[in-house]
């Protein structure tokens, strides 16, 4: 398990936005947390290579604003099963899962979990900026959302109940 803190910036009277990352595949996670890092309203001091690492040490370390969770992650729990268990230990994180292509079911299924957004892993750093101060403001935050995943998740919301 990769895990460490750095000094925490600070931003004026502004409190800087804190990012966690949990991503399996190093060089990505390493890289997201480097251009996080580069900013100077947030910071990325812990990073997780699995849902179970994260949550061995969950109650040890603060909460962060928003946390970037792999969709598919490998392990006993995937993304979308550990940002339900987030959300249910802790309804303030904001979780914006990343994925590698727009599978429609998986972020269908991942808004559904509780997560505010999410952000394709191509997507270029400028962007992966943007969707992090969005989820930070309680805004969706999501990578060029096709407009057949937001018809699916209204039709899902509205759908008349049966009795």
């Amino acid at each position: 398990m990769e895990m460490y803190s750095t000094l925490q910036k600070s931003v004026g009277d502004e409190e800087p936005i804190s990012v966690y990352i949990i991503e399996d595949f190093e060089p990505y996670r390493e890289t997201i947390q480097e251009i996080v890092n580069l900013e100077e309203d947030m910071y990325c001091d812990f990073v997780f290579e699995s849902c179970e690492d994260y949550f061995s040490v969950f109650h040890q370390i603060p909460p962060p604003k928003v946390l970037l969770m792999d969709i598919a992650i490998p392990g006993k729990m995937d993304g979308i099963e550990g940002t339900r268990r987030i959300k249910e230990l802790n309804p303030d994180i904001r979780v914006v899962m990343l994925t590698g292509s727009s599978d429609d079911e998986k972020i269908f299924k991942s808004r559904s979990s509780g997560a505010i957004g999410y952000i394709i892993k191509d997507d270029e750093p400028e962007v992966l900026i943007k969707k992090i101060r969005e989820a930070a403001n309680g805004e969706v935050a999501m990578s060029s959302t096709p407009t057949r995943i937001m018809q699916k998740m209204l039709e899902q919301k509205f759908k008349p109940k049966k009795k």
